[in-house]
């Protein structure tokens, strides 16, 4: 018979893969737009609210499918979704990120080899970034919770010794 701290937890695993699948839908909804212009007609277009400018399907798909993408990445990363769809969300905003540059500052929606070079290199320095503000709060909380036990220890030492 196995110990209890060696059982596995069937409902904590699923949800982790549940979370994961989140995560990793994350990652592919940026793309949908592309996806779904291989089946029907994007180039439909929707008259705007003010009636001034239209918008094509492809480019409603694309601005709902943020908030979307935002929402499904928070639930999954909640309930604790593993490392391999995590790298997925970091490789699709990569891809993202440089198509926006290239689309905001070149008018081309296709890479070329400066933007793609001043893109990667600008998302490097933000995830630098990220990473030593991750690696730095750690350091935080591992002090902190080492003066927490040290607090408790000394105020167990002097319930024992009512004397001191």
């Amino acid at each position: 018979m196995t110990p209890p701290s060696q059982k596995i937890n069937l409902g904590k695993v699923f949800i982790e893969y549940s979370a994961s699948a989140l995560v990793l839908l994350s990652a592919l909804l940026p793309f949908a737009n592309n996806i779904l212009g291989y089946f029907i007609d994007t180039s439909i277009h929707f008259p705007n609210s003010s009636g001034k400018s239209v918008l094509d399907l492809d480019d409603v798909i694309f601005f709902l499918s943020w908030p979307v993408t935002l929402s499904f990445l928070f639930i999954g990363l909640v309930f604790g979704a593993r490392l391999f769809p995590k790298i997925a969300v970091l490789v699709s905003l990569l891809i993202q990120y440089v198509l926006l540059i290239q689309f905001i500052f070149f008018d081309k929606n296709n890479f070329n080899i400066g933007g793609l070079i001043g893109s990667i290199t600008t998302f490097v320095f933000l995830v630098w970034g990220l990473y030593k503000l991750y690696i730095y709060y750690t350091k935080v909380l591992l002090l902190d919770k080492f003066k927490d036990t040290t607090l408790e220890r000394f105020s167990l030492i002097l319930k024992k010794k009512p004397n001191l």
